[in-house]
């Protein structure tokens, strides 16, 4: 399957709502490229946007749970062009398809407090449960298996998984190019 989109995004009448790294244009395409922001919380994905393609290393979990809901009840399919991490796979999982390139890889890690006024990680046991069974909760709903949660929620380091070997646990429907 080959999906053919242009890089040129500023002639297509891309618009990027407060610079936060959120594209859309009018053709049904979304892309959030880069960091998931706090900023972004109040995000809205036009209903005509049929395709969201995802190439961030994460970011605001509360946010990306947000952006989560939306793609379900948009029904929009996900596309991990290059990498998906953290909070990101929490949106890439809600796809009603999901697709990723060949080269794509995933990353998974146990959930951080992040304390946006010192600028450092805090240790917050507490929150970080609770980040956990947030998680855990939206990627069993998009039906992520228990047990391969369970294998990275908890890791201190981070995981990568490749495109094939998502798509071999069925968590990613198609593998596309880009052209």
């Amino acid at each position: 399957m080959n999906i053919y989109i242009i890089v040129a995004m500023a002639s297509l009448g891309f618009d990027a709502p407060h610079s936060e790294y959120v594209l859309y244009n009018k053709n049904g395409y979304g892309y959030i490229i880069g960091e998931i922001r706090s900023s972004m919380k109040e995000i809205t994905i036009p209903k005509n946007v049929k395709y969201l393609f995802l190439n961030s290393g994460g970011g605001d979990l509360d946010v990306a749970l947000r952006i989560a809901e939306i793609v379900r009840e948009h029904g929009i399919i996900t596309v991990n062009t290059d990498v998906c991490y953290s909070a990101c796979v929490v949106i890439y999982e809600a796809g009603s398809r999901r697709l990723a390139t060949a080269t794509a890889t995933f990353g998974f890690h146990t959930p951080a407090i992040y304390n946006i006024h010192s600028g450092h990680y805090i240790d917050d046991e507490i929150g970080v449960n609770e980040a956990r069974k947030a998680m855990k909760k939206s990627l069993l709903f998009d039906g992520m298996d228990d047990d391969f949660i369970e294998s990275w929620i908890y890791s201190e380091d981070v995981q990568i998984a490749t495109s094939k070997e998502m798509k071999d646990m069925y968590y990613v429907d198609g593998i596309v190019k880009l052209n």
